[in-house]
C-alpha cells in the first residue's frame, strides 16, 4: 500500500504546520518520517480499507516515529476484532474467536504504519 511520498512535496502541501521549525531559510532535513493510516470503510456489515491518510506531524528521527506508530496500533488494537468487523472471509481464521494475532498473521494489516518521505 505504501505509494512514494515527497518530502518536498509533502511540506509544500502541509505547510508550516507539518514542517514545524524548519522555516525560513533552514535547509531541510536530509531524512523525514511520517505516519500513514489506513482509512476503514464500514457499510453496515464489515470494515473494509479505502485509501490513506498521512498524520500532520513529521519525524526526523525514525525511532520516534515508530514509537509513535506502535502507540497509534496499540490504540486501534485495543478492541477486539469481533467489535471491529472486518471483513471475515478474507481471512481463514474463526471469526467468533479469532484474535488480531491471527487475523495479523493472516494478512490484515497494521492500522498505521511509518514511511520515509522520499527526496
Amino acid at each position: 500500500m505504501s505509494n512514494p511520498i515527497s518530502r518536498r512535496g509533502f511540506f509544500q502541501t502541509m505547510g508550516s504546520t507539518a514542517a514545524g521549525t524548519v522555516t525560513g531559510q533552514q535547509p531541510l532535513p536530509e531524512r523525514a518520517w511520517i505516519i500513514l493510516a489506513i482509512n476503514w470503510v464500514y457499510n453496515d456489515e464489515y470494515h473494509f480499507p479505502e485509501g490513506e491518510s498521512a498524520d500532520h506531524h513529521v519525524y526526523f528521527d525514525e525511532q520516534q516515529a515508530q514509537a509513535a506508530c506502535q502507540k497509534l496500533c496499540a490504540a486501534f488494537f485495543a478492541d477486539s476484532p469481533q467489535e471491529f468487523q472486518p471483513l471475515w472471509d478474507m481471512y481463514d481464521v474463526d471469526p467468533d474467536t479469532a484474535t488480531w494475532d491471527d487475523l495479523r498473521r493472516d494478512g490484515f494489516p497494521d492500522h498505521y504504519y511509518v514511511q520515509e518521505l522520499n527526496p
